[in-house]
């Protein structure tokens, strides 16, 4: 039996007054939503004409506090812009204080335009990648609530510790985001439960990666065993239409999570 499809909604990040996202997030809970998301972006998302962001831990913050219920996700934390420790610790707390509602995004980062604007350095995907998967090893780590110690070669900590730990046992649910089928989707089956997902049509990505690999498909495979799981669900972020017409025909392309995004323009 397949797993039920689940439906988040995207929160706004522009210059939007704080009853407007209220009145959003308590919408959404009230109308059964699974979870609400933000995105990890600084400025100038989803477009140079709309200039104005807000901060992502911040506004998670104001939608636990706004919330009793409802998930509360990052689609997804750019590990470029943080120590991956604070980030753990950061993370640690809001599933404290919301009561274990966390889904914890996590990426590479790939805006480079703000990347360099904010002072940050943006080296080849590869770089990215392995740093990505750095600090994911000492989030999880941090997560168990002991002293966590690691020495990379981009990141470290030395017998850090995160307490109180995450409400959610043994972490709340790690999503990593991007579409790279040689190192990211590894990535994804070594330390995630979810993936997000947000290339071309799924079925004609899933043919893509049969065509170009098939060595690849079997190594994914036996990472996600690896793990002790078979499956590894899928969040797919969808767009508002102009008309704000929720269309439900694409979830048969998607699986197991979607999320439907808010016009900006008409709150």
């Amino acid at each position: 039996m397949s797993p039920p499809v689940r439906f988040g909604l995207s929160v706004p990040q522009g210059d939007l007054p704080p009853a407007t996202l209220r009145a959003i997030a308590g919408t959404a809970e009230r109308e059964g939503f699974h979870s609400l998301w933000v995105y990890d972006h600084l400025e100038d998302y989803p477009s140079p004409e709309q200039p104005a962001v807000l901060e992502c831990f911040a506004l998670l913050g104001l939608l636990a506090g706004w919330t009793e219920r409802i998930r509360l996700g990052s689609l997804v934390l750019c590990d470029g812009y943080r120590n991956p420790a604070l980030t753990a610790k950061a993370a640690a707390t809001l599933d404290v204080l919301s009561g274990g509602r966390v889904e914890f995004g996590y990426g590479a980062g790939w805006h480079e335009s703000e990347t360099r604007a904010y002072g940050y350095e943006f080296p080849p995907p590869a770089v990215r990648i392995a740093r990505m998967e750095e600090g994911l090893t000492i989030i999880r780590g941090l997560w168990t609530g002991e002293p966590t110690t690691f020495a990379g070669a981009h990141h470290r900590v030395d017998a850090a510790k995160c307490l109180p730990p995450p409400v959610q046992r043994p972490h709340p649910p790690i999503t990593i985001g991007g579409g790279g089928e040689k190192l990211l989707l590894r990535a994804v089956a070594r330390h995630a439960d979810a993936w997000n997902y947000y290339p071309s049509p799924l079925p004609e990505y899933e043919q893509l990666l049969c065509d170009r690999n098939v060595d690849f498909v079997i190594a994914y495979d036996a990472y996600a065993r690896s793990r002790h799981t078979n499956e590894i669900a899928v969040l797919r972020r969808l767009a508002a239409t102009p008309a704000a017409r929720v269309r439900l025909h694409p979830v048969q392309h998607a699986r197991d999570h979607i999320v439907y995004a808010v016009d900006r323009a008409r709150c």
